[in-house]
């Protein structure tokens, strides 16, 4: 996506209209609009920070040893790693996926 808010941008300094950086760029109208607003808005093509709660960091912390333990110990309980680590069975799940 950053390839094309690139070619976006650089087509519409060039004086380029909307209507034909959409064909160009083969992607809806209101997109290239939003992405030109941005970028005057910002000043940069990169993302917005996401919104949201943060990660909890026990979580991540509990992750790296979950990762660790299920290296040495395939086959140990996901029901019982997510209570050594006061983390719910459904979070110990999502990352052995």
């Amino acid at each position: 996506m950053a390839a094309k808010r690139a070619a976006i941008i650089e087509l519409y300094k060039n004086g380029t209209r909307v209507n034909e950086i959409a064909r160009l760029v083969n992607i809806h109208h209101q997109n290239v609009t939003r992405t030109i607003s941005r970028y005057k808005e910002l000043g940069t093509l990169e993302d917005r920070p996401r919104t949201g709660r943060p990660p909890v960091q026990r979580v991540q912390k509990a992750k790296v040893l979950i990762e660790a333990k299920i290296s040495r110990i395939p086959k140990r309980s996901q029901r019982k790693l997510a209570k050594q680590h006061g983390i719910s069975r459904a979070t110990v799940t999502n990352m052995v996926k």
